[in-house]
This record gives C-alpha cells, sequence and structure tokens, in this order.
C-alpha cells in the first residue's frame, strides 16, 4: 500500500499544479480573459475551486486501487492595464492558496499557500472595433509556497522554478458569438528534494478554446474546452510517468451585478486523462471588481 500511495503521488505532481490544482493547465484561462480593457483600469480578482477525483489513471488505464483527492482552492490576483511604448499590457501578480487532501489509498494533506506568479500579456492586436485582439503573455512562479518534501506530488507549492507562455487569438465570430483560443507552454526546473529524489518534469503543452455567448451587455454563457499534452517525468533520471494527455470541458455562466463587479460560476469534469487523477468535478466561482 505504501509503494502504491508514492506512486499516486508521482502522478499527482504533473497534474496537480500550484495555480490550479484541479487542473492539468498551468495558468487555466477563462472566456474573454485577453479581451484588451482601457489603459487605467485595475482588476482585483478572487477565485475559489473545489475539485474531486475519485479515480486516477497510468498509461490510460484505471489504476485498480481505491483513490480520492479532494481540493479547495483560493486565489488572489491583482490586474494593472498599462501602456508600453505605445502597446497594452497587464503587470500582474497571482497568489494561490488552499488545501488539497487525499483520503485514499493514503491519508495526505497540504495546506498553505502556493507559489505566486508574476507577468504581464502584451497586446500585439488590440482592436475593440472589430473584437479582434491578439496577445502574447509570459510569467514566472516563485518557489515560496508551502512545500514537504516526504509527500512528493500532494503539495500546495512545488519546490520549483516554472515560466508559462500564453499565445492568445480572440475575436467575433457571428453577432454576439465569440471565439477565444489560446496555446500555453509552460517549463519546469528541476526539484531536488522530492521524497529525497531528484524530480524532473519535460515542458507541458495545451490548447484552451472559449466559445462564448453575449447574451446583452452584462451576462454571457461559454462553453470551454482544455487540451493538455507532454509532461512526461522522471525521479533520479528514471522515468516515473508517461506524457500526460488530459481533455477538460466547462460551461460557464457570468453576470455583471453592477457595472464594475462581475461573479462567473463554472462547472465541469475532466473526459479523458492518459496519467494521473481524472476529476469527476469541478466548481469555480470568480468575483472580479474593476476600479
Amino acid at each position: 500500500m505504501k509503494g502504491f500511495a508514492a506512486k499516486v503521488a508521482i502522478l499527482l505532481v504533473t497534474t496537480i499544479t500550484l495555480i490550479r490544482p484541479a487542473s492539468a493547465v498551468v495558468l487555466e484561462t477563462d472566456p474573454a480573459d485577453y479581451v484588451a480593457l482601457p489603459q487605467g483600469v485595475n482588476l482585483a480578482l478572487l477565485y475559489y475551486q473545489h475539485a474531486n477525483s475519485t479515480a486516477a489513471y497510468s498509461s490510460g488505464n484505471r489504476v485498480d486501487q481505491p483513490f480520492h483527492v479532494q481540493s479547495d482552492i483560493g486565489i488572489a490576483r491583482f490586474i494593472h492595464y498599462g501602456k508600453l511604448f505605445g502597446f497594452t499590457v497587464t503587470p500582474q501578480i497571482i497568489l494561490p492558496f488552499g488545501s488539497v487532501r487525499m483520503s485514499e489509498p493514503a491519508s495526505l494533506r497540504s495546506n498553505g499557500i502556493g507559489d505566486p506568479f508574476v507577468g504581464s500579456a502584451i497586446w500585439l492586436i488590440n482592436d475593440p472595433a472589430s473584437q479582434r485582439y491578439l496577445s502574447l503573455a509570459a510569467f514566472v512562479s516563485l518557489p515560496l509556497g508551502t512545500y514537504d518534501a516526504n509527500q512528493g506530488g500532494l503539495n500546495i507549492g512545488a519546490h520549483r522554478w516554472s515560466e508559462v507562455t500564453h499565445l492568445n487569438y480572440s475575436q467575433r465570430v457571428y453577432g454576439p458569438l465569440f471565439l477565444d483560443v489560446t496555446g500555453e507552454f509552460a517549463f519546469y526546473s528541476t526539484n531536488h528534494d522530492y521524497a529525497g529524489q531528484r524530480y524532473w518534469q519535460a515542458p507541458t503543452f495545451d490548447l484552451q478554446t472559449h466559445l462564448r455567448y453575449e447574451i446583452d451587455s452584462r451576462t454571457r454563457v461559454a462553453f470551454s474546452y482544455y487540451h493538455t499534452a507532454g509532461g512526461r517525468t522522471e525521479l533520479d533520471g528514471n522515468g516515473a510517468s508517461g506524457s500526460l494527455s488530459t481533455d477538460t470541458y466547462l460551461v460557464t455562466f457570468a453576470r455583471f451585478l453592477t457595472p464594475t463587479f462581475q461573479v462567473q460560476l463554472q462547472a465541469g469534469q475532466d473526459i479523458h486523462v492518459s496519467n494521473g487523477p481524472k476529476n469527476k468535478l469541478r466548481l469555480n466561482l470568480r468575483m472580479a471588481k474593476a476600479f
């Protein structure tokens, strides 16, 4: 049982990420995230995310052992919309915190803060008149989060650096229907204290798509699809887990309760997982205040 628990923890680290423990995506986008706001606007955002997983997979096959992991994660995020050489930019900081709990096959728990991210996006195309946007973003995580080396992958912090790049294109499809597409590339430094071993992970690649319908100026609904690939792992130079191949969907309802305060609700689950936990249920809440 102890050997299996260690194997599960190895699988977990490839899918329980710092910013979104519910997702294989490192920095998961929401609908209209890369639609630029006017210069001088500030955004304060608070997220709550719940995920429940009752199955783990290895090489596309379900691991034949009891398994249960839950996470409750909050994220505080601050964004400033400014200008740099005539281009819109968004310097920002992202700070996750919360709890990840395993009850089967072993009892493990991690509470605290995650590794903070700092970064910015820059818009190469910012055309509100035609609703076309092209942006490039880069983020770096700092290894400052809560971390217990004895728990391997079941940690809020990851004890390593990471760099995440987003390339996004957003445009109107027809009338009130819009499409947002983001490609994500992330690479990671080595964790030299992972249950007494050296943990290495290959870069991950993600496709994040959102089809959103603007019901009116205050209300939107959306369907999102995420695909993650890459991320093969090694422990002390030996293969630990194969590459990720994860497909996830979310449905979104968002509404402005006042002209500057928006509430967003999301629900979904993993459709397919090759390696790691499969999320049976995901529930997200986001509150955003512009000032």
